[in-house]
């Protein structure tokens, strides 16, 4: 497995696709450091009570807002998913690798713990980058304390299992279609659909709002503001998380087991 990461890893670096979207990954940072992006897709009135006013944003501000549209980054992660995992069925290059002897369950993990590696390294970035452009602009405002240190932990581990949930479900797509435009479509599709009939469920009746507790989109967000939030709320996030890592896992592993690689 790690000799396929490795691989994976050296085919990346030596394509120009992987620093285009960096690129793009760095000019969001650099546009959400002067509060010139918001959240991708649908907002929702349902975090409005939990909004922040502020003047001036500091360093010491910054990551928890950067973190407030991190939902951002499924689009940046979307491409991530398709470099690593789905070249290999339009080129052909996973008949290869498998005739070679290695195992489709061992293949599928090595995918998706580098497409977790990269994801780790978006989310990152995305705080460190803009942290660091505020600093040098407004100051830090603050002590870099414990207890600043805490607080951003504790967003960002909530966050990166969303996030990991994302991931694993667009490598799903990728095994389970072995096509690079379905899996564009389905992604996109889960990350805007659910919101959108869940929105529409609601106008009808307010007791279909509790599917928002479960949506992907509205949890990534909603996460930015774990330390307000009851612990029922933050554990129901990390199930929500763990159970879509787990399923998509699962399920993925067992149709590649049994498809036919044309």
């Amino acid at each position: 497995m790690i000799n396929l990461i490795k691989s994976d890893i050296y085919r990346l670096l030596r394509s120009k696709g992987i620093y285009i979207t960096i690129a793009f990954l760095i000019i969001l940072c650099v546009l959400q450091s002067f509060g010139m992006m918001g959240s991708i897709g649908i907002s929702s009135s349902s975090m409005e009570g939990l909004e922040e006013t502020v003047k001036e944003i500091t360093g010491r501000m910054t990551p928890f807002t950067m973190m407030k549209s991190n939902d951002n980054l499924l689009y940046i992660l979307l491409p991530i998913i398709i470099f690593i995992s789905s070249v290999d069925f339009s080129s052909g290059t996973v008949k290869n690798v498998l005739a070679n002897g290695i195992s489709r369950t061992c293949y599928y993990l090595s995918k998706l713990i580098l497409s977790l590696v990269f994801c780790s390294i978006i989310v990152v970035t995305s705080i460190l980058l803009p942290t660091v452009i505020v600093t040098i602009l407004n100051g830090f405002g603050g002590s870099l304390d414990l207890a600043f240190v805490g607080k951003v932990i504790n967003v960002v581990s909530v966050q990166l299992i969303l996030l990991y949930a994302a991931t694993s479900i667009g490598v799903f797509f990728v095994f389970v279609t072995r096509s690079t435009a379905k899996v564009n479509a389905l992604y996109i599709a889960f990350c805007l659909a659910p919101m959108s009939v869940i929105f529409i469920l609601i106008s009808i009746s307010e007791k279909f709002s509790k599917l928002l507790d479960y949506e992907m989109v509205m949890n990534i967000r909603l996460s930015a503001y774990v330390n307000s939030l009851v612990q029922e709320d933050v554990l129901r996030m990390i199930l929500v998380g763990i159970s879509y890592i787990f399923l998509s896992t699962f399920i993925g592993l067992i149709v590649f087991k049994k498809c036919d690689i044309k």
